[in-house]
């Protein structure tokens, strides 16, 4: 409506909901000449990983339109909010593009646009980007140029490509143009994507530019990338399925490794997406995977058990279990690795099914490493297991945000449970929660004496200001012994930065440190210790002090067929 008699005539015809006006609003897109351009912008603002900037959102949207229309399109950002027709906004406080409301969004999944298709036109264009590099010389000036001079949405489509494939169900990717352009991108085992290599190189490259922070890509890249470029490490980790892509149907090395060492078998195991990882699995036990690799055993992060319980899929721990993986030797069952690397849920699925498993010291001291849901399992399967000073000190160094809550679970359970020094030591020790955890254990045991070592342990402690603040409070002059030695610990660990700046509170905390050793009483004198060789009188106390002073290295070398009385 441009005229203010338009405005009159639909006065009275305002719809009564928001769900009506969002209706008419996108009746009006799909009449408009631009619809699928609108559809397009729509759909990236619905399935993106994470914020687009207005650059990012009109070139995601032109190369979508490209692609469909068959030739090049260009659109604005002033044209992309027109045919939108205000369900989208610029936040100019975030610098990104956004939904209007988020019932925008509700109402376009709930109604018209459904996430897999929008996934699907994401995953097209991130692959059309990849696949075909010099169209929009997105990649800079040249093959080999500065990974700051590419473009945003060439950066995302680096990123991101995978993550819009494993979004989409299997109709969406059998059979259309999406599978098409999968396969060319990946290739196979012996013949690689021209695309997929040069996506690792583009990887590497941003991952070595000083100008880059280490990111996603990086962390994803560095799984897939091998010796020589190996399209299947891709398809095993992102879950890419049998029906989907080429490159299981064509032959392949099945005990392949990437750079760390990690299998495919491992590989598959990490993936996100469940029901594809077990499909993978399955092709590579039909192809006759080694199962007892040494890596398996000796590094934790190679083992597949122990990427499915890291990735919470029960369904691949039992099969892989089934068919006779090992564990590292660092794991003596089962339910000790789940303990240590699995949640509540994986723990109490083990424990239904191998209910003869001992709950040991060994599975204690994993879970408290772990957190507090899984020690609340174990300890309601078997409230008689006994808590040692070991799974007390894991539990006094947890520092994630449920470790105070693991100590009180811990210390409820058994109010005779002793605090000794090494358990102190270890709260100590805590990064992040050692003043909350040394709270809690000296309020269970007030008795428990500050030792020198507890106090060198929090001094040393970059966090340990606040503790050694509590320490000085709770103890007197006698029970609180500061030395030489833990105030210059303290003043290293403490300062900030690296101008050698000592924060006030730090400072009052030093001082309050320098003082009481300036109070403190001098230290007595040592003893005099009679000394005599064989068959000689007794030495007088002055001959006794320096006959126990050490001898020189010459002496001890003159006398060492001396033989020493016993002091």
């Amino acid at each position: 409506m441009n005229f203010e008699f338009e405005i009159e005539e639909n006065l009275g015809n305002l719809p009564e909901t928001l769900e009506g006006a969002y209706a008419q609003i996108y009746t009006m897109i799909e009449e408009g000449r631009s619809a699928t351009i609108a559809r397009f912008a729509l759909m990236w603002l619905m399935c993106a990983f994470g914020l687009l900037t207005p650059d990012v959102w009109c070139a995601a949207t032109s190369r979508s339109a490209s692609i469909v229309f068959g030739r090049k399109v260009e659109v604005d950002l002033h044209s992309l909010l027109k045919i939108c027709h205000n369900l989208v906004v610029w936040d100019r406080q975030s610098g990104a593009m956004r939904f209007a409301h988020l019932s925008v969004r509700e109402f376009l999944e709930r109604n018209q646009l459904s996430a897999a298709e929008a996934h699907r036109v994401a995953a097209e264009c991130c692959l059309a980007v990849l696949c075909n590099p010099d169209g929009d010389r997105c990649w800079g000036s040249g093959e080999n140029s500065d990974p700051c001079e590419w473009h945003p949405f060439a950066v995302y489509c680096l990123t991101f490509w995978a993550n819009h494939v494993q979004k989409c169900d299997d109709d969406t990717l059998m059979g259309g143009r999406l599978q098409a352009s999968l396969n060319a991108f990946l290739g196979t085992y012996s013949s690689p994507g021209h695309a997929y290599c040069a996506w690792l190189e583009r990887a590497r490259q941003r991952r070595c530019s000083a100008q880059t922070s280490p990111s996603l890509l990086s962390w994803v890249t560095e799984r897939v990338t091998s010796l020589s470029p190996n399209p299947l490490l891709a398809a095993a980790y992102f879950g890419f399925r049998e029906k989907t892509v080429d490159c299981w149907r064509a032959e392949f090395d099945v005990n392949s490794q990437n750079a760390c060492g990690e299998t495919l078998l491992t590989l598959a195991a990490s993936c996100r997406n469940r029901s594809a990882a077990i499909e993978v699995v399955n092709i590579l036990l039909r192809h006759n995977v080694d199962l007892g690799s040494q890596a398996y055993r000796i590094r934790s992060a190679n083992n597949p058990i122990l990427s499915a319980i890291r990735n919470q899929n029960i369904e691949i721990v039992s099969l892989l279990i089934n068919v006779g993986v090992q564990l590292p030797s660092l794991y003596t069952n089962i339910l000790v690795a789940v303990a240590g690397e699995g949640d509540e849920i994986m723990t109490a699925h083990i424990l239904s099914q191998h209910p003869s498993l001992a709950i040991s010291e060994s599975v204690l001291v994993h879970a408290a490493r772990n957190g507090h849901e899984v020690m609340a399992i174990l300890l309601d399967h078997h409230p008689s297991a006994e808590i040692t000073e070991s799974v007390l000190m894991e539990a006094a160094y947890n520092s994630s945000s449920t470790g105070c809550e693991l100590l009180k679970l811990l210390l409820r359970r058994s109010s005779s449970l002793e605090v000794t020094e090494n358990v102190l030591m270890d709260a100590a020790r805590n990064p992040t929660n050692a003043e909350d955890v040394a709270t809690l254990l000296l309020a269970h045991s007030p008795n428990t004496p500050i030792t020198d070592a507890v106090l060198m342990e929090a001094a040393f402690n970059p966090g340990g200001c606040a503790l050694m603040s509590m320490f000085l409070a709770r103890g007197g002059q006698s029970s609180v012994r500061i030395t030489h030695e833990i105030i210059e610990t303290a003043e290293n660990a403490w300062r900030a930065g690296g101008e050698g700046v000592v924060g006030e509170e730090k400072e009052k905390v030093l001082a309050t440190m320098r003082e009481r050793l300036r109070m403190s009483p001098p230290s007595a004198p040592l003893p005099e210790i009679p000394y005599a060789f064989p068959d000689s009188p007794t030495l007088g106390p002055a001959t006794a002090v320096l006959a126990a002073e050490s001898p020189s290295p010459a002496a001890c070398t003159l006398q060492e067929d001396i033989p020493t009385q016993e002091l």
